[in-house]
């Protein structure tokens, strides 16, 4: 049976499916008009989208290292600075700590 984003019931306790969950939020939240790159290692919203869609697939695949994804979520980091930078530091905090929880599990 085929559940939210589609992927399958039961499949919710599965790290990869949950790390992808937690990417695809954090890719709509970069993706917004108007966003402010200027604090950022990224150039602006095409090149953190590149990385982010890639880092997407790589996860889904199980082929990202995950401390690849853990510096995604460093303090002061770019993605960090970028949710400073545009309002969005709150969903930042949250997203950086259900990628912790999950990536706890995975060790």
């Amino acid at each position: 049976m085929i559940g939210f984003e589609g992927h399958r019931t039961g499949e919710f306790d599965d790290p990869r499916c949950r790390l992808t969950q937690v990417l695809e939020r954090v890719r709509i939240m970069v993706a917004q008009e108007g966003n402010d790159f200027a604090w950022s290692r990224w150039s602006g919203r095409d090149e953190a989208m590149a990385e982010l869609d890639g880092l997407i697939k790589r996860v889904a695949l199980w082929a990202a290292p995950m401390h690849e994804v853990a510096r995604l979520f460093d303090p002061t980091g770019a993605l960090h600075e970028l949710s400073l930078s545009n309002g969005w530091s709150d969903a930042f905090i949250s997203f950086s700590d259900q990628v912790d929880r999950i990536l706890e599990r995975t060790n």
